[in-house]
């Protein structure tokens, strides 16, 4: 036997059986691969449309960083008021305001055929990199923040581009 397949199928079981499973929410719909355990909370907010409630899942990577996905479900007659696309941008708005920054790298996108946009923002004192997705009428915030520095497209990569939507 060669001598290089057993330290190779070794190296290869270690590797596979080290692999972290996604993160799954039955309820909310969605697989995602956070680094730890999340919280999950969920709050009823106030809007102009009546209370919606909304579900966070809050993933504190350090105390300097966040991973968080939150998903709420609106009314239809929300949602058909406006396109996906305006509702995305609105709502891409409103977080680049919440953390006093403004908007850059927007970029329209689809997960799962599912209208989405990806976007940056950096206020002070946190920086956040999102992709919001709507299915229907449910609308998914995927997101990163983060004190003191940039977001690196390695960390997007990391948990944003992770999130998959269940069938």
């Amino acid at each position: 036997m060669n001598k290089w397949i057993v330290p190779s199928i070794l190296s290869l079981s270690l590797l596979v059986s080290c692999a972290k499973p996604k993160y799954r929410s039955e309820e909310g719909g969605f697989a995602v691969s956070f680094k730890g355990i999340p919280q999950e909370n969920t709050e009823n907010v106030a809007t102009a449309h009546g209370d919606i409630a909304v579900t966070m899942f809050l993933d504190e990577v350090s105390p300097d960083m966040v991973y968080l996905v939150g998903y709420s479900d609106y009314p239809e007659a929300v949602l058909a008021a406006t396109s996906p696309e305006a509702h995305l941008m609105k709502t891409a708005e409103n977080v680049a305001e919440s953390v006093k920054g403004t908007l850059s790298d927007v970029k329209k996108n689809s997960v799962n055929g599912f209208p989405s946009l990806d976007f940056r923002s950096v206020g002070n004192p946190f920086s956040v990199a999102y992709r919001l997705i709507i299915r229907s009428t449910r609308m998914y915030q995927v997101g990163i923040m983060k004190q003191k520095e940039a977001i690196k497209d390695s960390e997007i990569q990391g948990f944003i581009e992770t999130f998959e939507i269940l069938e």
